[in-house]
């Protein structure tokens, strides 16, 4: 275990925009994420993965770009900008890539990170979703922004070497679950 609740409790200690939601057993992104932003007061919602492998200053541009148009969904890229050598193994690359394809072709927009932790929307569309998956929900939240009729665009994020951590990716494994989640776009077992 790590300090990051130690460490957002004592910041939810001297400022009240912050609140520390936690629980006991880990149950995955997706349900992590309809718990906080479920707590959540504000009307734009900023996803951030706490490894540090994007630095805290690029949130702006996301938020800038929810609140430039109502009907934008901002979804992280690191394939735009430059990434760091070694920050992410080169097989990683090339399946998220492949899988960008798929779900681009799935979903009728053009993504070009599918799993990118770094995304901004708005609260009510996330709520409107009705997002099912725990485990990772990527793709869920990207087909179902698109189903909601939302314009994905992809912001460009510097990805170095994550800071904290260790990946949880396992090549095999989440490559056989991500094929799943795209089956299950395609035949629309994913509804709004």
């Amino acid at each position: 275990a790590d300090d990051t609740l130690r460490i957002v409790t004592r910041i939810a200690e001297s400022n009240m925009r912050v609140k520390a939601v936690s629980y006991n057993q880990n149950r995955g992104k997706g349900y992590a994420l309809r718990r906080g932003i479920g707590t959540a007061k504000g009307e734009v919602i900023v996803t951030f993965d706490a490894d540090c492998a994007v630095d805290a200053a690029e949130i702006e541009k996301f938020v800038q770009a929810v609140k430039k148009d109502e009907k934008i969904f901002a979804n992280g890229s690191r394939f735009i900008a430059p990434m760091e050598k070694k920050a992410m193994p080169k097989l990683h690359i090339l399946g998220n890539k492949f899988f960008a394809m798929l779900l681009s072709l799935l979903i009728g927009q053009r993504v070009t990170d599918a799993l990118c932790g770094t995304k901004a929307f708005r609260k009510k569309d996330f709520e409107r979703m009705k997002l099912e998956e725990d485990s990772w929900p990527d793709f869920e939240i990207l087909a179902k922004a698109s189903k909601l009729g939302l314009k994905i665009v992809d912001v460009p994020v510097h990805y170095k070497r994550r800071e904290y951590g260790k990946s949880k990716m396992k090549t095999l494994r989440h490559g056989a679950y991500f094929l799943e989640q795209l089956i299950k776009i395609a035949i629309g077992k994913f509804v709004v």
